[in-house]
């Protein structure tokens, strides 16, 4: 190649196919990242659903806790209110005699 002209055109040909196989290598890049991104967007699905679960299940549990905690205080209630209620019909029962 004594043409200095065609050495030229051959040179940024090269220049141009090597600058395609760089644009080559960056949409593969793309792509991969893309492809991980969506993994991880799946996964933080998957964890969000799980932790939702987990948090509804313990909900449930401090509900169901929490009913039976106010159905023993409930029944504390009533024995104190009978027991006061004995005790003052006791009272006035000694002092009226």
């Amino acid at each position: 190649m004594e043409d200095p002209g065609v050495r030229a055109q051959v040179a940024t040909t090269l220049t141009t196919v090597s600058q395609y196989s760089d644009l080559l290598a960056l949409y593969q890049q793309d792509s991969e990242i893309s492809n991980h991104l969506q993994t991880l967007a799946q996964n933080n699905i998957a964890q969000f659903a799980k932790f939702s679960s987990e948090v509804s299940q313990l909900v449930d549990t401090i509900e169901l806790r929490n009913q039976h905690g106010l159905a023993h205080l409930e029944k504390a209630s009533a024995r104190g209110q009978y027991s006061l209620l004995l005790l003052g019909m006791v009272s006035i029962c000694a002092t009226g005699f």
